[in-house]
């Protein structure tokens, strides 16, 4: 089964527990992540539009928090998967794309 997310899906994670994919793609203004339900293989309706692509993102195990590299937009986008609030940290420097997170040092 194909499932169109309309260009440079290049960034996907899994939550074992809601039993998702989480799916980074577009460009430029079109960026975002989105969601597919791994049981049924169908895209859902649930859609973080980040205003640029996310280079990499990360997902809490221990709570409802995503983040996502925007280097082109010079920020850490905080995305939570309960309110679907996304908050902006910025970054001073340029061309951050890989991403790493440390639930248990907080970092």
């Amino acid at each position: 089964k194909e499932i169109d997310f309309h260009g440079d899906v290049d960034n996907l994670r899994y939550d074992a527990a809601n039993k998702r994919v989480y799916v980074g793609y577009g460009e430029d203004e079109t960026g975002a992540i989105g969601t597919v339900d791994a049981a049924t293989n169908e895209r859902l309706d649930e859609e973080y539009k980040l205003g640029a692509h996310p280079e990499s993102f990360q997902l809490e195990t221990l709570g409802p928090n995503i983040y996502a590299n925007l280097p082109d937009l010079k920020q850490i986008a905080v995305i939570n998967r309960n309110t679907h609030a996304i908050s902006r940290w910025p970054l001073t420097l340029q061309l951050n794309f890989p991403m790493a997170l440390d639930e248990g040092d907080h970092r």
